[in-house]
């Protein structure tokens, strides 16, 4: 049904009517409300009639509680417009680098371009370089707002919104825009990325309105890549490692890196030498390195080649 609000200004006092789809004109007197239906204006199909106090405040109650109702309704249709298999927003949990956080996600099941051996994660549903969302940026604002109003009235305080999804984040179509309906929460805004889509400008300059960027990166040895993060087959590391170093470039936020150390991959001696050289032309705030579930042998000789090898500006966290 389309509704259609008319004022009319003829009257000493504001009167508002609310038509559905009347057939015929209607005809209202001052300071009258008619409620109409689909049909004509005889009395049967008129529900309800509401004689408002001609005072400005009396208008201003009647308008205040119909903007709640549709928002109500509103409210209502986006939480059942909700996938089953979408929560959006998980937390608040307790993170190393950005505090007390709520997590978003906004991708449809475990869909990534890597499918990594030492993902937390089940297997990933769909390793694709194609774009998908789970709901609107409207509607991911909207969750959001309702988990902070609830966390507020609980007394606990968030630090950042940290948009790490069960897979890669810049596959999320709406990235970009979801960064933008967010700001009206006023809080630090950050993005876990494994770094694959870098080679694509649009991706970059969707990143570069977050505040703080985590980009992952675990080998810059082909061979390993392919065997540790199993990529997609239409990724090149190549290009991956360029569009790091052009994302670093133009990215005025903080930047810090994350490399998950595993056993048998990536923890030999010429694998860290050539992580930390590329990390020192990156130039990254912070270079975050975490062994894998399975742990790894000899974490503090790690640590020194790292120490060794990276520049002193970096701040090393492992």
């Amino acid at each position: 049904m389309q509704c259609n609000a008319i004022a009319l200004q003829k009257c000493n006092t504001p009167t508002i009517a609310i038509v559905v789809k009347s057939s015929k004109k209607a005809r209202l007197n001052c300071g009258t409300v008619f409620l109409i239906i689909k049909g004509t204006l005889k009395k049967d199909v008129i529900m309800e009639s509401q004689q408002i106090n001609k005072s400005k405040s009396g208008v201003k109650v009647f308008l205040q509680g119909f903007v709640e109702s549709i928002s109500a309704k509103l409210e209502t249709s986006i939480i059942n417009a909700r996938p089953k298999d979408c929560r959006v927003v998980y937390g608040p949990y307790e993170s190393f680098e950005h505090g007390t956080v709520l997590v978003l996600d906004n991708m449809p099941k475990k869909s990534c371009t890597y499918n990594c051996r030492y993902c937390n994660e089940a297997e990933t549903v769909c390793c694709t370089t194609e774009l998908g969302t789970c709901v609107s940026s409207y509607a991911m604002s909207f969750f959001v707002g309702k988990e902070l109003e609830k966390l507020k009235k609980e007394g606990v305080k968030i630090d950042a919104l940290l948009m790490a999804p069960h897979g890669e984040a810049t596959l999320d179509g709406n990235l970009f825009e979801q960064i933008g309906m967010l700001r009206q929460y006023n809080l630090p805004i950050a993005v876990y990325s494994n770094s694959s889509l870098l080679w694509n400008e649009r991706m970059i300059e969707n990143l570069r309105f977050a505040d703080s960027v985590t980009l992952k990166i675990d080998t810059v040895f082909e061979e390993t890549w392919r065997e540790l993060n199993r990529p997609n087959s239409r990724l090149k590391l190549n290009k991956i490692l360029d569009g790091m170093m052009d994302f670093a470039a133009k990215f005025d936020g903080k930047l810090s890196t994350r490399t998950t150390l595993t056993q048998g991959y990536n923890c030999k001696e010429e694998e860290l030498e050539g992580l930390a050289d590329f990390l020192n032309k990156l130039k990254p705030d912070t270079a975050f390195f975490y062994p894998c579930k399975k742990g790894v042998d000899s974490i503090s000789t790690i640590k020194k080649v790292l120490e060794n090898r990276l520049d002193p500006s970096i701040n090393l966290r492992i």
